[in-house]
C-alpha cells in the first residue's frame, strides 16, 4: 500500500512532540511571554475604565469561541491534533499575533498618512496595512507550530485547523477590543449598548468570513508545503506563499470602503455587502478543505480496507465512517428503536467509529499494526476473554528492565491491541442491542435540495428568502437532515440570511425610534 502524497503519517515515536532543546519553542516562549504581559495589562485596564462592558464583551465573546471550536474539532475528525499544540495555535493569534497588529496597525497608518495623505489614511488604510501584517503574523503562529511538531502536521486537513485556530484566537481578541472601544468612544459611560451592537455586526454578520477563515487558508497552503517533502521546492512554497497572498488579498478586500454605504440602501444593503464581501472566501476554503478532507478520508480508508473480512470494520460501516453525513446517519439509524435501547445503540456506534478510526491512524503509523491486529483475533473473541484482556493491557505499565526501542515497541503493540480489544467488546455490545453493523441509511438526494441551496443563496441579497430555502431543504429531505450534506448547507444558510436580515431591520427600526 502506497501513501498518498497528501497525508504522511506521524512515524513511530513521534508523540512526543514537545522537545526542551527545539529552538522554535523557545522562540514561541520569548515572544508569547513579554506579548502575554502587554495585553494583560491593556485588559486590566479595560476592566478598570469599564468594567460592566468588559464583562460582557468577554463572556459574549467567549461563548461566540465555543461553538467555532466545537465545529473545528468535529472538523479535525480522522487524525486529531494535539490539544496543547492546538492551544498554542489559538494563543498565538490571541497574544502575540494580535498584539503585533496592534502596533504595525498604527504604524502603517502613520506611513500612509505622511507618504499620501491623512484623508488617505482614514480611508484606505485598513485595507492596506493591516490585512498585510496581520496575516503574515498569523501565517508565523503556524510556520511555528509545523518547526515545534512537524510530524503532527501529516496532512493538508491539519493545516486548516491549525490556521483556523490561530484565526479564532486573534478575531476573538479583536473583537473584545473593538467592543470596549465602541464603549469609550460612545462617551456613554459604562453601558452594553455598544458592545451588543459589536458583537452582532463583528460576531454575528461577520464571524464566518473573518480571521477563522482568512488564516485557516493560509494554514492550508504551509501545510500543503510540509505534507508534500517529493514535490518541487517551488511548487511548494508557491502553493504557500499563493495560499497566505489570496488571505490577504480576501482581508484587504473585506477591510475596504468599497460596497461601505450599502449600495445606498442603509442597513440592508450594508448587510447585503457584508455577505457579498465575505461569503466568496468562505465558499472556497470550504471547498478546499472539503477536497483535502476527502483525500484524507480515502488514505485512512485504505488503512482499514485491510481489516474488511474481520469483525473490526466491515464494509457497510467503512463508507459511513467516512463521511460526516454517513456517520451522523448512522447513529440515527442506530437511534430508530426508541426509548433507552436506541440511545445505547447510538452511543455504541458512535464509540465504534472513533475506534475505528484510532485503528486506522494507528495502522498508518506502524507498519507492524496488521500483524499485531491478526495475533489478537487469533485468540477466541469471547465476551470474558475480551473484558479480561482489556483490564490487563490498561494495567500494563511501562518495563524498566528493557531498552527503549523495545519499550517503545511494546507500547505501540499494546496501543493496537487494546483498540482492537475495544472495537471487538462495542461490537459484542452492539450484537447484544441488535444492531450488529454500524452501517448508514443512505438516500438518494431528492431534486428539491439544489433549489434549496439555491434559494439560500438567493436569501443574501433578497430578504426573506432564506425562509422559503429552509422548508424547501426540510421538505427535500423529510425532517432528516444529516442524511444529506447540501440540505444542511442550505438549512445552515437559510438561516443564516434569515436572522441576518431580521437583525438589519430591528437595527433600521431602532434607528428610526
Amino acid at each position: 500500500m502506497t501513501a498518498d502524497p497528501y497525508v504522511r503519517p506521524t512515524p513511530p515515536g513521534s508523540g512526543q512532540w514537545f522537545d526542551p532543546r527545539n529552538p522554535a519553542l523557545w522562540v514561541f516562549a520569548v515572544l508569547a511571554v513579554p506579548a502575554l504581559w502587554i495585553l494583560g495589562t491593556a485588559v486590566k485596564n479595560c476592566f478598570a475604565a469599564y468594567p460592566l462592558a468588559s464583562t460582557v464583551a468577554a463572556i459574549g465573546f467567549a461563548l461566540f469561541t465555543v461553538p467555532f471550536v466545537i465545529v473545528l474539532r468535529r472538523l479535525d475528525y480522522l487524525e486529531r491534533e494535539p490539544p496543547a499544540l492546538v492551544a498554542m495555535a489559538f494563543a498565538w493569534g490571541g497574544v502575540v499575533a494580535y498584539m503585533g497588529a496592534v502596533y504595525g496597525g498604527r504604524a502603517t497608518h502613520g506611513m500612509l498618512a505622511k507618504l499620501v495623505s491623512p484623508a488617505f489614511a482614514g480611508e484606505w488604510s485598513a485595507a492596506i496595512g493591516p490585512p498585510v501584517v496581520e496575516e503574515i503574523l498569523k501565517a508565523l503562529g503556524i510556520v511555528l507550530v509545523v518547526l515545534i511538531a512537524r510530524e503532527q502536521v501529516n496532512s493538508t486537513v491539519d493545516g486548516f485547523v491549525y490556521g483556523a485556530f490561530v484565526g479564532l484566537g486573534f478575531q476573538v481578541m479583536e473583537d473584545f477590543g473593538y467592543a470596549v472601544t465602541a464603549t469609550a468612544w460612545d462617551r456613554g459611560g459604562d453601558e452594553v449598548g455598544p458592545v451588543v451592537s459589536t458583537f452582532v455586526v463583528r460576531g454575528f454578520l461577520s464571524g464566518l468570513w473573518s480571521h477563522t477563515v482568512f488564516t485557516a487558508l493560509a494554514g492550508g497552503g504551509i501545510a500543503y508545503a510540509t505534507v508534500n517533502r517529493n514535490k518541487p521546492a517551488a511548487r511548494r512554497i508557491g502553493v504557500a506563499a499563493g495560499a497566505i497572498g489570496v488571505a490577504i488579498l480576501a482581508h484587504a478586500l473585506w477591510n475596504s470602503p468599497l460596497l461601505r454605504d450599502g449600495f445606498g440602501f442603509g442597513g440592508i444593503g450594508i448587510v447585503a455587502a457584508l455577505f457579498i464581501k465575505g461569503l466568496p472566501v468562505f465558499l472556497l476554503v470550504w471547498y478546499l478543505f472539503s477536497r483535502a478532507y476527502r483525500t484524507e478520508a480515502s488514505f485512512y480508508g485504505e488503512q482499514l480496507m485491510q481489516y474488511k473480512d474481520t469483525p473490526l470494520v466491515y464494509p457497510e460501516e467503512l463508507t459511513a465512517l467516512l463521511s460526516y453525513r454517513e456517520r451522523e446517519s448512522a447513529r440515527r439509524l442506530a437511534q430508530a428503536p426508541k426509548g433507552r435501547r436506541g440511545a445505547q445503540a447510538a452511543r455504541a456506534v458512535r464509540r465504534l467509529q472513533h475506534l475505528q478510526t484510532r485503528l486506522a491512524v494507528l495502522s498508518s503509523r506502524y507498519p507492524e499494526a496488521a500483524g499485531w491486529v491478526q495475533s489478537t483475533l487469533r485468540e477466541p473473541p469471547t465476551r470474558q476473554w475480551l473484558a479480561e484482556e482489556r483490564k490487563r493491557l490498561k494495567k500494563l505499565v511501562r518495563p524498566s528492565a528493557v531498552d527503549h526501542v523495545e519499550r517503545r515497541d511494546l507500547l505501540h503493540r499494546n496501543a493496537v491491541r487494546a483498540c482492537v480489544v475495544d472495537i471487538l467488546l462495542v461490537r459484542a455490545r452492539l450484537t447484544h442491542l441488535g444492531h450488529p453493523v454500524a452501517y448508514a441509511n443512505s438516500q438518494k438526494r431528492s431534486p428539491m435540495t439544489p433549489y434549496a441551496l439555491g434559494l439560500a443563496a438567493l436569501g443574501v441579497l433578497v430578504p426573506g428568502v432564506g425562509v422559503f430555502a429552509i422548508v424547501t431543504a426540510l421538505l427535500a429531505t423529510r425532517g432528516n437532515l444529516p442524511s444529506n450534506g447540501m440540505a444542511i448547507a442550505a438549512m445552515a444558510l437559510g438561516t443564516l440570511t434569515t436572522v441576518g436580515w431580521g437583525i438589519a431591520f430591528l437595527l433600521i427600526q431602532l434607528g428610526a425610534g
